[in-house]
């Protein structure tokens, strides 16, 4: 199934009488002719979709869906019920009772297919009629994916049922938040594990802070053994985040004076609460840390506005965002400002340092630290980045440093003979600036 095949629903549609589609989504020689019967009966909101639903609730039969670069594959009862209730033929009224309708007959089918049920179950309505059946498959069949449909009724009687489900209640646990289920995330903490994180940032009560705290403290020890500095720490920040629950933020507001990790929005959070004198040596005390400073301007997981944050470039541009941080900084102290600026383009990476100078729009500032261009050039570990450097010196236009910075790449030619690219950019260098090393 796919796009092309619009056109021979239209045929159909066009050709076709509605018995004669009914015979075809049943006896159809393939698939593919069962799948576009079906199909265009569909799209006619024709009511005998839902005997032919009737039929196939069973079917082992798998209709492949394909594009020009993509395939994907689902049984019949499971296209169906999608095609019924993602279809814009449909009104929004008209989609809930065909959620209605289908789901109901899968619980009225003896025995029940349960693996279509537990497929679907994302959408199953939230009503009283489905309740207690479900719950019934739950407990007799233990389906931890069918817990999570009775979680979202949010039954405190259900409390004990999903606790005895243990670590595979997270999901269920992510739906249905409770305190009563801290136990669970306290004693099986799995940092990396999206499914557990979710479960956590969802419970947001005072006693789970704590074991946010722990959960912090063992990602950033299972840490030390890679090389990935700040940016590992990005996606449990994100996940902790996720859903604005005040209590977790100051453990995240100290992420920003150990590791050097801070969002728009916790520190916005954290000027709301503290004074000018606190907000002033918070940020200048976790820009004066070592390494490059990692800053969320949204949150991952939101996708309010995403095209214009797209649009924006904020989401991947760090010079950007770490200009952000530097010019609330100005705005409590210019001196600190200064210093905090000479420590950063110390530690921004080589390629990221002319956008950076580009973004922050303040050469009168930069021209005051400017010897921190040449320490970098001379602390530089690959000679190769050194040209990154002096792009960025360029942009100053002042004379004086730039002729420092050749007298470094001077003191460092040996270095580019280490490859012959090296090399042959430091001629390119030479030759565009009319310079010569001896």
């Amino acid at each position: 199934m796919g796009w092309k095949n619009d056109s021979i629903s239209k045929l159909l549609d066009k050709k076709a009488t509605e018995d004669e589609l009914v015979f075809l989504s049943l006896n159809g020689k393939n698939t593919f002719t069962k799948g576009i019967s079906i199909e265009t009966l569909i799209n006619r909101k024709s009511k005998k979709v839902f005997d032919i639903y009737d039929d196939l609730i069973d079917s082992k039969d798998t209709l492949v869906y394909a594009t020009e670069c993509l395939s994907s594959s689902a049984s019949f009862p499971n296209f169906m019920f999608q095609s019924l209730t993602f279809n814009r033929n449909y009104s929004k009224e008209e989609i809930i009772t065909n959620k209605e309708i289908l789901v109901r007959k899968v619980l009225s089918k003896i025995p029940i297919n349960i693996k279509l049920l537990e497929s679907i179950h994302y959408w199953i309505p939230q009503t009283e009629e489905f309740y207690n059946p479900i719950r019934k498959i739950v407990v007799e069949n233990k389906s931890s994916t069918l817990l999570v449909t009775i979680a979202k009724y949010k039954k405190e009687s259900d409390i004990e049922l999903i606790k005895s489900f243990g670590i595979n209640a997270l999901p269920a646990i992510e739906e249905f938040p409770n305190e009563q289920f801290r136990e669970i995330l306290e004693n099986n903490i799995k940092f990396d594990d999206f499914q557990y994180m979710f479960a956590l940032a969802k419970s947001c009560t005072p006693e789970t802070v704590k074991t946010v705290e722990k959960v912090i403290q063992l990602k950033i020890e299972d840490l030390k053994k890679d090389d990935c500095r700040n940016h590992c720490l990005s996606t449990i920040y994100n996940q902790i985040e996720m859903n604005n629950c005040e209590l977790f933020y100051p453990s995240l507001e100290k992420l920003w004076l150990t590791n050097k990790i801070i969002s728009y929005n916790i520190f916005e959070n954290y000027k709301k609460n503290h004074s000018k004198i606190e907000v002033e040596n918070f940020l200048f005390n976790g820009l004066m840390l070592n390494g490059e400073a990692e800053i969320i301007h949204k949150n991952i997981y939101d996708d309010t506005n995403f095209l214009k944050d797209m649009e924006s470039g904020l989401t991947w541009n760090e010079e950007a965002k770490l200009v952000h941080i530097l010019i609330e900084l100005k705005k409590y102290s210019n001196e600190k400002y200064l210093i905090a600026l000479e420590k950063s383009i110390v530690e921004i990476d080589d390629l990221g340092l002319s956008s950076f100078v580009e973004e922050l729009k303040d050469k009168k500032s930069l021209i005051l630290i400017k010897n921190s261009f040449i320490e970098k050039m001379k602390t530089n570990q690959s000679a190769y980045g050194l040209f990154s450097i002096m792009d960025a010196i360029k942009i100053l236009k002042d004379k004086e440093t730039l002729n420092k910075g050749f007298e470094v790449i001077k003191t460092r030619k040996d270095e580019f003979k280490k490859f012959p690219i090296w090399e042959e950019k430091l001629q390119n260098f030479l030759k565009e600036n009319n310079l010569k090393l001896e």
